[in-house]
């Protein structure tokens, strides 16, 4: 079994005969289905590509625990209903079937305990939890944004939970890959950095209804490879791995960059694979990586804006906010006796930029900003001056200055 160590006796769950990478009613040359596989994901391969990563990663989840690097938890197909979020997830992540069906797929009905109990079954596989949309009913749309948020949860917290069988209660934790697919934004920076994000914003075209069993037949093939190379894969990846983290000590978002980098170490795993079987040449597996690369760039970079659009809407940051919109030159002011003075409009302005429009209620800036004690207010208890003849807001410049080193949090 992969990421298991020395010669230990192994037991195998009898449900596990049940289950297995979906097939036709014929075999499908490993070579030819690798290769049609690197040919479709040339269209959509912004979604396609890392998708696919994922499902590579999770396969090698136990190596990867093995090897004391913490897994990829959560890939979020994020985008609105009919783009085809389903098919991509059904077709590229959720490749065993069982008794005939696709195995472990769930739906905003299923239960908290439903979702634990297959996040810690389905070792080195994938969970779906597909198509939690916004509902016009609120309380519906509550219930399914807790059950998403939940789910991620039990997908990254490296912790045991408690889970009934019978009258007894066994600890168990997460062994399998969860992928969410919705039409809800991610709430907080924490989600973001626990969820590798994939907007798919136009309706997917071109699928053929071999997509999957193609990337069946080219996971099957690639996992044997793998444990005939193991050997030498995991001392690639470990010595890789270490090389990473000291190249990216105390950088930004490193939880983000950490899962981002175990996704273009597993596709360049499978692409040394598709070289040593020929499914592919040596400029195709350059490109390919070029491509990933490109496309993991692009991730980090979006999931790092929408971090800094929460981080700025949230009125407890005003200060920084305010003090990082100066040091950058994108908030003009006026200086004045140890204030910075600038016209509540422009303030405004400013922080819808920066939030994305989620600030916008005039009354809540200046309370935060009394509450937050950077107004500076006169003997009738004023907080504005006039200033070239222009009204503005007097802000203590002292207090600006001491929050505005502020790193984004997780």
């Amino acid at each position: 079994m992969l990421g298991q160590c020395g010669s230990n006796d192994v037991g195998l769950d009898p449900e596990l005969k049940q289950r297995h990478l979906a097939c036709g009613p014929e075999p499908l040359d490993t070579a030819e289905s690798v290769e049609f596989l690197l040919r479709l994901f040339l269209q959509h391969s912004a979604v396609h590509i890392p998708t696919f990563a994922f499902t590579v990663v999770t396969a090698l989840r136990s190596v990867l625990e093995q090897e004391g690097i913490p897994p990829v938890g959560v890939l979020y197909l994020d985008g609105p209903q009919g783009v085809g979020k389903t098919t991509v997830a059904t077709d590229f992540c959720t490749l065993y079937d069982q008794s005939g069906r696709k195995a472990d797929i769930f739906d905003a009905s299923s239960s908290d305990s439903a979702i634990l109990d297959a996040l810690a079954s389905a070792r080195d596989r994938i969970v779906l939890l597909d198509d939690i949309c916004n509902e016009s009913d609120a309380a519906d749309k509550r219930k399914r944004l807790a059950l998403a948020a939940h789910s991620v949860r039990m997908a990254v917290n490296d912790t045991d939970r408690g889970r009934r069988r019978g009258w007894k209660t066994e600890q168990v934790r997460c062994r399998a890959g969860l992928v969410i697919t919705g039409e809800f934004p991610l709430r907080s920076a924490s989600e973001l950095t626990r969820c590798i994000r994939i907007p798919i914003m136009s309706r997917m075209i071109g699928r053929s209804a071999s997509d999957r069993m193609h990337a069946s037949a080219a996971l099957a093939g690639y996992l044997s490879w793998f444990a005939e190379h193991m050997t030498d894969e995991r001392a690639r990846l470990r010595e890789e791995f270490d090389m990473f983290c000291r190249e990216s000590a105390q950088r930004r978002e490193e939880r983000l960059q950490k899962s981002l980098w175990q996704l273009a170490w597993g596709f360049d795993s499978f692409l040394r694979f598709a070289l040593e079987i020929r499914a592919i040449d040596s400029s195709c597996r350059d490109a390919m990586r070029e491509l990933l690369d490109e496309i993991l760039i692009d991730i980090f970079r979006e999931t790092v804006a929408l971090i800094e659009e929460l981080w700025s809407a949230d009125l407890r940051n005003l200060a920084e906010v305010i003090a990082t919109g100066i040091a950058k030159r994108q908030l003009s002011v006026t200086r004045r006796r140890g204030c910075v003075c600038v016209p509540l409009q422009t303030l405004m302005m400013y922080l819808q930029a920066v939030s994305a429009g989620k600030i916008c209620n005039e009354r809540q800036v200046t309370a935060a900003l009394r509450q937050q004690d950077l107004l500076c207010m006169d003997q009738t208890g004023k907080s504005t001056c006039k200033v070239q003849g222009q009204r503005m807001l007097r802000i203590y410049e002292n207090k600006l200055k001491a929050r505005k080193n502020h790193e984004f949090c997780n």
